[in-house]
């Protein structure tokens, strides 16, 4: 993708946020639905983005490399 010139440096930086951002929509469809066990496992998922997050972006700059 960085070869590509798909993502913009500014959009790196935010990469993790852009993605939490965006399973609000997945969370709120769970919700809809009534989904327990998948609204447990998108919190699961966006809590271990949020924890992780200098790990992910650190992985990231090594794959921009």
């Amino acid at each position: 993708m960085k070869e590509a010139g798909i993502i913009s440096k500014t959009s790196w930086r935010y990469l993790v946020e852009f993605i939490v951002a965006l399973r609000y929509a997945w969370l709120s469809e769970w919700l809809r639905q009534k989904d327990t066990e998948m609204i447990s496992l998108e919190l699961d998922y966006m809590r271990l983005l949020i924890e992780n997050k200098n790990d992910f972006t650190k992985s990231v700059a090594v794959i921009k490399k």
